[in-house]
Formats: C-alpha cells, structure tokens, sequence
C-alpha cells in the first residue's frame, strides 16, 4: 500500500507498526532507505538500447519510458521528462486532537489518520467544482495539528484563476465544518496556499483581496479581510495623536500588534460617533511615529463613514464629538484611557476640529494661555502679539518689494511703447519714401513729401499735386524736345526720354503757379542722383527727307 507521502519515492509495503519502501526495476534504494536511484544492471531496457532520463519499462517486447510524478514524459523524443506546474502546497488545521504517535510515519495511528485526511480532502475538494484535482498527497502533521499537503491537477500549468477558485473553496471551508474519518470537525486558523515547496504562503483571504490591501481583523481567532475604503464623498478624513509608544509592527497590516490596536481603536470610535446621523462606521486605520521623541507618541489617521454625502451638517457634528475628546483629554484604547497629544484636525487639509465647530458669531482664535485654538466671539477677539508681529513684517517686507517691482514694470513699458513709436515711423517713412528723399537730405520732411503725420498732402516737392504735372506733353507735329529728369516710380506705362540739343530743349514740369513756394534745404547730391545720370537713354533718329534738293532736280532731269 502507499502512503501517498514523500517518505518512499516510489512505493512502499506496509506491515504491523512500521513500512518498508520500495523501487521499481531498473532502480534501487538509496542509503536513507527511501529515495530511489537508478540501477543499471537492472535495466530492464538496457537490452532494447533504449536511454530513458527517469525510468523504463517493457511490455510485450516494446521499451516504454516514464517519468516521476511531478513530471511528464517530453512527447517529442519520448525519453526525457518535463517538470510540470500542476500542484499547489496548502497549509490547513483542523480542530482535531494531536497524539504523538504521529510524529512517527511508521505508526499505525500516522497511517491512519493520513489515509482518513487523504480521503476528506480529496473529497471535498473534488465535490467544490474542483475536477480536476487528481490527487492529494499528505506531507507533514505537525504538533498543533497543520496538515501540510500536496494537491496534484489533471493540467499541465495551473493558471491564476484555478489558483482564486481554489482558494474560494478554502475560504469556505473554512467557515464550515467537515468529516474527518468519524469525527467532525472544523479549521481553527487561517488555510494558505504556495506554488512551490519553498515558496512564500499567501493567505486565502488575502488571495481573494486582489488590489484591496488585506488586514488581520482578529489575531486571536486569525481572521483575515479585505479593507474597504469609503465611498467618495462619504467620509471625513480625521487624524488624532496618543501617547502611546510607536511600534513598526503597527504599520504591517498583517501583524498581530496591528490588529489588537486596529480593534480596540475602532471600537473605541464607533462609540465616540455612533449618534452622528447617517453614520457608517469607522474607515481603514494607519498608526504612524508620532510627534514626541523617542517614538514616545503615535498618530493614529481613518475617516469616518457615512450612508450619505458628507455634508456640513455632518462635519459640524465630527469636529463637535473631536472637541469633546479633546476636552476628556484621552481616547479608551481596551481598559485604559491613552492620553493624547495636541488637538485632533479633520479633514483633507488637516483643519483644527476646534475650528470647524465654532459657529458663524464665533472666530477661531489661539489661546496665550495654553497656545490651543478655541472658539472665541468675534467682538472678542484679539490678534495676539506674534500675529501683529508677522503682519508688521509682511508689511515691512512686501510692500516696498511691490513697490520695486511695479516700478521695474512701468519702466520697461515706457521704454516698449517708446520703441514701437519708432518703429512705426521708420515703417511709415520708409512706405512714403518713393524717392529717396531720406537719404539725399537726411530726414523725410513733409517739405518734400507732402505727408505729413496725419497722411495729408498739402504740399511738398513730390506731392501728388506736383506729379500730375510731370506726364507727357501732348503730341504735335513737331519732335518733341523734352527732357524728362525725373521719372514717376508709380508710372507702370513706358516712355521715351529724349537729349536734344539744350538750345531747343525745354524742362517739364513747371509747378503750377497757385502752389505755394516750398522751403526746403536744397542739396545737389539730391539732383545729380534724380537726373540719372547712369540711366540708358535713346536719342530719336531724325527725320530724312529723301526728296533730292532743287540744285540737283535739274541735273538730273
């Protein structure tokens, strides 16, 4: 018979008291009388020159290879094997009784009651939806009576959702009862699970958590939950500071010093907000070093629950009920009242909870006496010496940096308006200068052009008044002897410029005589250049007659 245990690897014989382990061919035992290890006078497919990684057997003259348990034959050369992930450690205890006869395996009594828990488990684990768990394998009983054992699966890879559904079935199991051999029984701690022999436990509660932070609620009974946090809009976040000496394990969770001031701190609360309407009950805690040295003080932050929206109604009555803890001057942690240290503050900007409980006749204001803020009528109310000590130094200190700094910004406006201003007339000049009156007398004078700041023309050398007068003269009958010496730049028809002999030629335009004399610096510079002297001209070829003269018409004839 085998034990379904790890003592014999391959099998075993049982007799009266005690066992015997065994090998199958091709295998011996090893010196602990238990393992087994390859023998190859034994082979029995040495014959068949068949190299197998674990073990072989023959049947009907055709060499077969197998592997251990835990392992599966490689379907590709069919001699090696292939670990394979189908099995998870669990740790349970039943509330059985423990003998020790069961420390030893070769026992009677060891025998028996691992073939009665073999039997339960496969049972009920098979019967909870669990189909494909194939077996169980009993490692260990320890002395406060922890079965350790092994569930196989009929897969060759369990998945993370056989691993949740399995530790559902756990987590039920232990909040049920169930059969041992004849005695009925239950599980007194919390089960865990581990995918690997030495691989960490996890405990099935906290399995099922998933992003939820898991906590141990009761460390005496090992209970474990999932933490819930408050609905938004439906707590008022509230912070308070004991004199009570800070630990590390209060800030793990899973830890049992957490879990004792976890309880006694919630039910302590509960009481103190129990008549605030609409009250839900009391939200996660975290404990914290708190102010004093020598970790002589912790904080102790949760929220307080609410089956509706927080409302003002709802924050008056929490800072009311912090008011009077404050004023008893200890929160009941178990049977003894902790002093605390401070005032208690609520809220997301840590407010004093004696702030938020004063009404709208009254300001909150900080004592001299005793340096805590109470609620104080406004007619009453006195800034003390440090507050008109920091308002003279925010005065002394602000002002005049407002007053630099405002200083710095008109200056440099100033200086960015002025600059636009001179952009804007060399833009403007530099549009209305057509003919370079800018750079033959050094300025852009209205003398000369016309415009002046308003883009009026009343006069100037080159007004338009004056243009309209350069055109080409009429056409007659005889050449025209014109030199033009200036030419419009907004003229796009073409003409010809003419260079007669001076004594015949005449200079257009003339200014007409009702304009008004234009004073202006004259430069030559300014004349030569709007002659254009480098321009390309054309002289007009002259009309030939080819008539022959009177003296030689006779001749001719």
């Amino acid at each position: 018979m085998s034990l379904n245990s790890n003592d014999c690897e391959q099998g075993c014989v049982d007799s009266i008291g005690s066992y015997t382990c065994f090998c199958n061919d091709g295998f011996k035992l090893a010196d602990d009388q238990k393992s087994c290890i390859k023998d190859s006078a034994t082979d029995p497919c040495l014959t068949y020159n068949t190299n197998c990684q674990y073990g072989c057997y023959v049947t009907n003259n055709n060499p077969t290879c197998y592997c251990a348990h835990d392992y599966k034959l490689n379907p590709v050369d069919k001699s090696s094997c292939i670990a394979l992930n189908n099995k998870l450690w669990v740790n349970l205890t039943p509330d059985l009784e423990y003998f020790s006869a069961y420390t030893r395996p070769s026992s009677q009594d060891y025998k028996n009651i691992v073939s009665d828990l073999r039997k339960s488990l496969l049972a009920l684990y098979q019967s909870a939806n669990l189909t494909n768990v194939k077996d169980v394998r009993i490692e260990s009983i320890s002395s406060n009576f922890e079965v350790k054992h092994v569930v196989f699966f009929d897969v060759e890879n369990i998945t993370l959702v056989m691993e949740i559904e399995f530790a559902k079935v756990l987590k039920n199991l232990r909040e049920s009862n169930f059969t041992v051999g004849q005695v009925e029984t239950k599980i007194n701690t919390e089960p865990t699970i581990a995918v690997s022999a030495k691989g960490s436990p996890s405990y099935v509660t906290c399995m099922l958590c998933r992003s939820a932070v898991c906590i141990l609620t009761n460390e005496i009974e090992d209970t474990y939950s999932c933490e819930i946090q408050p609905d938004v809009g439906r707590f008022i976040p509230i912070e308070l500071e004991v004199r009570k000496v800070f630990d590390s394990n209060m800030q793990d969770k899973l830890s049992p010093k957490f879990a004792q001031l976890s309880r006694a701190v919630t039910m302590s609360l509960n009481t103190l907000f129990s008549t605030v309407p609409d009250f839900a009950g009391i939200g996660p805690l975290t404990f914290r070093k708190g102010s004093l040295s020598n970790q002589g003080s912790t904080y102790i932050e949760t929220s307080v629950r609410f089956n509706t929206t927080a409302g003002s109604n709802q924050i008056s009555e929490v800072a009311q009920r912090l008011v009077d803890l404050d004023a008893d001057g200890c929160l009941h942690i178990e049977d003894d009242c902790v002093d605390l240290v401070g005032q208690s503050v609520l809220g997301t900007r840590k407010e004093i909870a004696a702030c938020k409980a004063c009404s709208a006749m009254e300001d909150c204001g900080k004592s001299e006496v005793d340096g805590l803020f109470k609620c104080i009528p406004k007619e009453n109310v006195v800034p003390s010496s440090s507050d008109s000590s920091d308002l003279i130094l925010g005065l002394g200190i602000g002002l005049p940096l407002f007053l630099i700094i405002l200083s710095i910004l008109i200056i440099i406006f100033v200086y960015c308006l002025r600059r636009r201003r001179e952009n804007d007339g060399d833009s403007r000049d530099s549009y209305t200068d057509a003919y370079n009156v800018r750079q033959a007398f050094g300025s852009l004078s209205s003398a000369f052009s016309g415009k002046h700041s308003d883009f009026s023309e009343t006069g100037g050398l080159f007004n338009r008044q004056y243009r309209k007068h350069w055109d080409k003269p009429p056409e007659t009958e005889e050449p025209s002897t014109v030199i033009n010496y200036y030419r419009d730049p907004e003229r796009r028809d073409p003409y010809t410029q003419i260079y007669p002999p001076l004594n015949r030629s005449f200079i257009q335009p003339s200014a007409p005589p009702e304009e008004p004399q234009v004073r202006s610096d004259f430069s030559w510079d300014f004349l030569y250049n709007a002659l254009q002297p480098n321009a390309d001209f054309r002289i007009q070829r002259p009309q030939v007659n080819t008539r022959p003269a009177e003296v030689f018409q006779d001749s001719q004839a």
